[in-house]
C-alpha cells in the first residue's frame, strides 16, 4: 500500500522512473512517451499493468519548460530553456531504443507547444504563439504566429480535431488552423463565472473536447498554483456546455468540481505546496455527452470525476499517494490509468467497470 484509495480505484504498481522530476506525457499507439525535467522516457505499453521501459534520454542543463510534450509517434517536440534562451526541440522518435535530437528552433520554446496536423505543424502557448513549420522536421522554421487573434496569457493549446485548436485563457478561443500558417478565430467566449468568483491567481490551465470536439461539453481546469490551502477561489475543472459556441460565442458552465482540505485519511491532505490546483487530466475513452474523466490535483492526488449528461461533475473515487504530487492523469485503456507523479514517476491504477 502506498496511498489512499476509494470507490472503484486500485493501486497497482509504481513506476519509478525520473522520480522527482515526471511531469506529464502522451500515449501513442503501444508508447508512453513521459517527460521529465532531467529526461524522458519512452515505454512499451503493449501490457499496460507490465509497461517495458524502452530508453530515458537525459536532457542536460536545459532547464525544461515543457509540461506536455507532444508526439506523433515518430517525431516529437518539446520545449526548453538554454543560457541562449528559449527552443523547439524536435526529435527524431521513430526507434523507440534510441531517440535523436534533429532540430532545434530557436525563439519556438513556449510554455507549452502542441502538434497540429499530425506534428506537421506546431502551434504554442505563451509568449510567443509560435507557428513552427514541421513537415520538413529536420529543418524546422517558424512560420509566424497567432498573436493576432488577441489573447494575452495562454498556458496550453491543444487540438481538438484534426485542424482546429482551443486555447486555454480567457477568454477561451477556438481557432481554425486548418490552413496552419494563417489561422482564423472560429468562436471566443468569456469564461463563464456563474459557478464561482473570478480571482486573480486562477489559470485557465487546459482544455479536453471529447469526441473530436462532437462531444456537447468541453472541459476545461484551472490552476491555483502554490496556494498552500483550498477556498472558494481555488482550482476548479469545469464541463462547458460548447453547443452554442461556433453560433452564439457562448460557453456555458453546467458543472464544476474542486478539492478540499481535510485528513489524509479521508483523501484530503490538509494543505498542499503546490496548492488545490487543477493539473493534466484526461476524459474515459468511452465518453460521450458525459463520463468519466481522471484528473491531477496535486497533492489530491488523482481523483475520478463523472461527468452527467446535464454536465453536473460528482467524484466517483481517488488516489492519493504518501508524500505525491500527481501532475497528470491518463487513461491507457478503459480500465487502466496512469497517474504521474512529480515525486513518484508514474502509479498504475485500476478503476473497476
Amino acid at each position: 500500500m502506498t496511498g489512499f484509495t476509494s470507490g472503484p480505484v486500485e493501486y497497482l504498481k509504481t513506476m519509478p522512473v525520473d522520480a522527482g522530476t515526471a511531469w506529464g506525457g502522451r500515449i501513442v499507439g503501444d508508447n508512453f512517451f513521459m517527460g521529465s525535467y532531467r529526461h524522458f522516457s519512452i515505454f512499451d505499453i503493449s501490457d499496460p499493468v507490465n509497461p517495458a521501459l524502452l530508453s530515458t534520454t537525459p536532457l542536460v542543463g536545459q532547464g525544461l519548460t515543457m509540461e506536455d510534450i507532444d508526439t506523433n509517434g515518430e517525431i516529437m517536440v518539446l520545449t526548453a530553456q538554454t543560457p541562449a534562451g528559449n527552443e523547439l526541440q524536435v526529435w527524431d522518435v521513430e526507434d523507440k531504443t534510441a531517440p535523436t535530437k534533429i532540430a532545434t528552433v530557436p525563439g519556438a520554446g513556449d510554455h507549452t507547444v502542441s502538434c497540429v496536423l499530425d506534428c506537421k505543424w506546431a502551434y504554442g502557448s505563451t509568449p510567443s504563439k509560435s507557428i513552427t513549420d514541421l513537415r520538413d522536421p529536420a529543418n524546422p522554421k517558424i512560420a509566424g504566429t497567432w498573436k493576432g487573434l488577441g489573447v494575452d496569457y495562454v498556458h496550453d493549446v491543444t487540438e481538438v480535431a484534426p485542424g482546429w485548436v482551443v486555447a486555454s485563457t480567457d477568454p477561451m478561443i477556438y481557432i481554425d488552423a486548418r490552413n496552419p500558417a494563417k489561422p482564423k478565430m472560429a468562436a471566443w467566449a468569456p469564461m463563464d463565472e456563474s459557478l464561482g468568483p473570478p480571482t486573480q491567481q486562477k489559470i485557465v490551465g487546459t482544455n479536453r473536447w471529447p469526441r473530436s470536439a462532437k462531444d456537447k461539453f468541453l472541459l476545461v481546469s484551472e490552476e491555483t498554483p502554490f496556494s498552500g490551502q483550498c477556498s472558494d477561489n481555488s482550482a476548479t475543472i469545469t464541463a462547458y456546455d460548447a453547443r452554442r459556441w461556433d453560433s452564439k460565442n457562448k460557453l456555458v458552465a453546467a458543472g464544476s468540481y474542486k478539492v478540499n482540505n481535510g485528513t489524509y485519511v479521508d483523501g484530503n491532505p490538509p494543505a498542499g505546496a503546490v496548492g488545490c490546483s487543477s493539473l493534466w487530466f484526461q476524459h474515459h475513452p468511452d465518453f460521450h455527452n458525459g463520463g468519466m474523466v481522471a484528473a491531477a490535483f496535486a497533492e489530491h492526488g488523482m481523483r475520478l470525476l463523472d461527468v452527467a449528461s446535464n454536465g453536473r461533475i460528482e467524484e466517483l473515487g481517488y488516489y492519493v499517494p504518501y508524500g505525491g504530487i500527481t501532475s497528470a492523469a491518463y487513461w491507457v485503456t478503459d480500465e487502466i490509468v496512469y497517474s504521474v507523479d512529480l515525486t513518484r514517476g508514474f502509479d498504475i491504477l485500476r478503476v473497476a467497470p
